[in-house]
């Protein structure tokens, strides 16, 4: 009858266990760290250079044909008004239409499916502040950038825009709407100093990641179901 207590410590080296048959050589833990740290490297260098040479710093700079200025949304305050980072975005559309750069905004976010109503927001401060009803398109399904980018082409059939958010997320902005099929401009809507910048620009390279992999590897869903 063997006395074996189930320990593979006593046994002679070189005896196959059950363990290794499972462990990974270190040599390919290092390898696959290194791919995946270049990968992650080439992905945000790739989103953040690729197209900043199409920011433009003043209105006269602009594409004379744009077809719209592309309003992307952003989170509202816990009361429902507009964030200081929307509100500013909201201001710059404004700003644009009224110098005749653009015919038409484009308000493209949430619509409340996924967290909160965004556009409803941003279209109202949008003809507060003078803008006419018949100039403002209100994209509902702008869930992320991604989508707002997607919807321009697809479902309003832009050729020609101007995209208007932060400096911090025009690049991540610029490489998905150019890289899906519209020539997009954009201009930043920086008014202020953003109380929480730093968390915005580092949520912004990583987001950077995901705008590579989206754009070359795999084509992501809408977070929310038809």
């Amino acid at each position: 009858m063997s006395n074996w207590d189930g320990s593979y410590s006593d046994l002679p080296s070189g005896t196959f266990t059950p363990m290794a048959k499972y462990r990974i050589p270190w040599k390919w833990i290092i390898f696959l760290g290194f791919l995946g740290v270049n990968f992650i490297l080439i992905s945000i260098i790739s989103v953040q250079v690729s197209y900043v040479i199409r920011i433009q710093k003043q209105m006269i700079s602009l594409p004379y044909d744009a077809q719209a200025a592309i309003i992307l949304g952003a989170a509202l305050k816990p009361d429902g008004s507009l964030s200081d980072v929307l509100s500013d975005r909201v201001k710059t559309g404004v700003e644009l239409y009224k110098s005749r750069s653009v015919p038409y905004l484009i308000m493209s976010g949430d619509d409340g499916k996924n967290h909160r109503d965004e556009v409803t927001a941003m279209a109202k401060a949008a003809q507060a502040a003078g803008v006419p009803a018949k100039a403002i398109i209100i994209d509902g399904k702008g869930y992320r950038t991604y989508e707002s980018c997607k919807n321009a082409i697809q479902t309003y059939h832009l050729t020609k825009a101007i995209v208007v958010t932060q400096r911090f997320h025009l690049p991540r902005a610029l490489f998905l709407c150019n890289e899906l099929g519209i020539e997009t401009y954009g201009f930043a809507a920086d008014k202020q100093t953003y109380a929480s910048i730093g968390w915005f620009r580092f949520r912004d390279q990583l987001a950077s990641v995901k705008a590579f992999w989206d754009i070359f590897i795999h084509t992501p869903k809408s977070p929310v179901k038809e």
